[in-house]
Order: C-alpha cells, then sequence, then structure tokens
C-alpha cells in the first residue's frame, strides 16, 4: 500500500504537466497536420509543415523524464524547454507560411499568373492536356475541339461523337506519365472546384464533365491560400508569443524544485 501510494504521486506531477501542455498545444498542432492533408498545400508547399508533429514526442519525453528521473519532481528547466521549443517551431512555420502564401496568393490571383516562375510549369503542362485533349475530341468527331488541336495531321473523325473526359483517350496513361504531379493536382482542382482553365477559363473542362466556362483554377487554388494557408500562419504567429508569456506569468507564481510533501510521504510509508 505505501509503495503504491507513493508511486501514484510519481506520476501525478508528471500526468498534470503533460495534460497541460497537450491541451495548449493540441490547436496548432492539428492546424498542421490538416494543412498537410490538403492537396493544394502539398503540391504548393510540400509536407514541411508535418515537423510541428516533434511536440508530441517532446511532451511525451517530458513525461518520462520527470517520472523516471526525478521521481514527480517538477524541473523548471525541462517545462521551460517543453514551452519554448514548440512556441519557437509553431511561430517560424507560421512566419514561413505567411511569406510563402502572401507571395503565392498575389502570383496566382493575378489575371497574368501565367508570367510568373513558379506557376509556368503548371500552366505549361496544362496546355500540353489542353492539346492532347482537344486532339482527342477531334479524332473523335467533337467539332467544337477543332480549333483546339493545333497539329494538321490529325484527321477530323468522320461521324459527330460525344464528349468524353481526357484519361479515355488513347495514350492518355502514357501521357500521364510525364506529367503525372501537375495532371493530378489539376484534376484535383477541377473534381473538387468544378473550375476550367488553370490562370484563365477554359471552354470545356478536362478531366470532369463541365461543359461551360467557368473560373480559372487558380482562383480556386489562391482562396485556399489566402483562406487556410495564411489563415493558420496568422494563427501560429500569433499563438505562439501568446503561449509562452502566459508560461512567463505562470513560472512566477509557481514555485519549482520542492519535494514531495514529507507529511505526505511519512502517512504513506506508516500505512
Amino acid at each position: 500500500m505505501a509503495g503504491l501510494q507513493t508511486k501514484d504521486f510519481r506520476y501525478t506531477v508528471p500526468s498534470l504537466i503533460a495534460l497541460a501542455l497537450f491541451t495548449v498545444f493540441m490547436f496548432p498542432t492539428m492546424g498542421a497536420i490538416q494543412l498537410a492533408m490538403d492537396e493544394n498545400v502539398v503540391y504548393w508547399f510540400g509536407r514541411w509543415i508535418l515537423i510541428c508533429l516533434v511536440v508530441p514526442f517532446l511532451l511525451l519525453w517530458q513525461y518520462w523524464y520527470h517520472s523516471v528521473k526525478t521521481g514527480g519532481q517538477a524541473k523548471k528547466v525541462v517545462i521551460l524547454a517543453c514551452v519554448l521549443i514548440p512556441c519557437l517551431i509553431f511561430f517560424f512555420s507560421g512566419v514561413v507560411l505567411l511569406f510563402q502564401g502572401s507571395h503565392l496568393f498575389r502570383d496566382l490571383a493575378s489575371p497574368h499568373c501565367q508570367d510568373f516562375e513558379e506557376i509556368r510549369g503548371l500552366e505549361a503542362s496544362y496546355r500540353d492536356a489542353k492539346e492532347f485533349h482537344a486532339c482527342c475530341l477531334k479524332r473523335a468527331g467533337v467539332f467544337e475541339a477543332a480549333p483546339h488541336c493545333s497539329d494538321p495531321h490529325v484527321p477530323m473523325g468522320v461521324h459527330e461523337g460525344s464528349f468524353m473526359t481526357i484519361q479515355h483517350c488513347d495514350g492518355y496513361h502514357s501521357m500521364l506519365a510525364d506529367h503525372r504531379e501537375d495532371w493530378e493536382y489539376l484534376r484535383f482542382l477541377e473534381d473538387n472546384n468544378g473550375c476550367t482553365g488553370f490562370c484563365n477559363p477554359e471552354w470545356t473542362a478536362m478531366w470532369s464533365v463541365i461543359l461551360s466556362p467557368r473560373d480559372g483554377c487558380a482562383h480556386a487554388a489562391a482562396s485556399v491560400v489566402e483562406g487556410k494557408v495564411m489563415h493558420i500562419g496568422w494563427q501560429f504567429t500569433c499563438y505562439a508569443p501568446v503561449v509562452f508569456m502566459a508560461y512567463v506569468i505562470w513560472s512566477f507564481l509557481v514555485p519549482f524544485g520542492q519535494q514531495p510533501p514529507a507529511g505526505r510521504m511519512l502517512k504513506a510509508e506508516s500505512a
């Protein structure tokens, strides 16, 4: 009975500290995971934001250190590290998201977005897909597609055909091998946003059945950058300093380095 009570007390303080820290940093960590799961974010920014997953492991280390190494005694330097390091990670992640996001949003929202270097490659891939799709429809007898196929050697279909999506065209998979990342992202934009074209609207979609012109997909991507990437970036840059200042105030109010109450330990041993 005595050993159980002493052991319970040894794990109480680390558990409370871990619970408090997980509660504080769960919000920005979930925001980082949300960004890493978004196809738009992955395409433009990659998954470097998952560096924030270091935080939960740091907090678990804090629990192990306080429960095994110090016997339940809180160490101020350990708690400081478990607050300062996550705050720095989230703050600088937010700064990078804001810096990269603001530049990308400006470029995507521009009516001449194809002139910017980071977009030029995607726009070129879209043009390749448009040419391939238009020639495919021309061979199938879709007369509206003929002006969009620049290859004069592609014959016009004898019988009037019906619209087909690009993935049903012959030779699509061999073309996809050279443009996989760009074409899969463009397909994602069309399927999820109902857009056509990229920097400028086109006469039809390619991967989905949208026969009337819509907004260019660059506008949909720009709205994600502004509404999600930059929004979470602002949250990170504001949240981290507030958390650290709250910790500084709390650290002046709570004493550290005290041993477990002697009375309680004697009571546990006598039991």
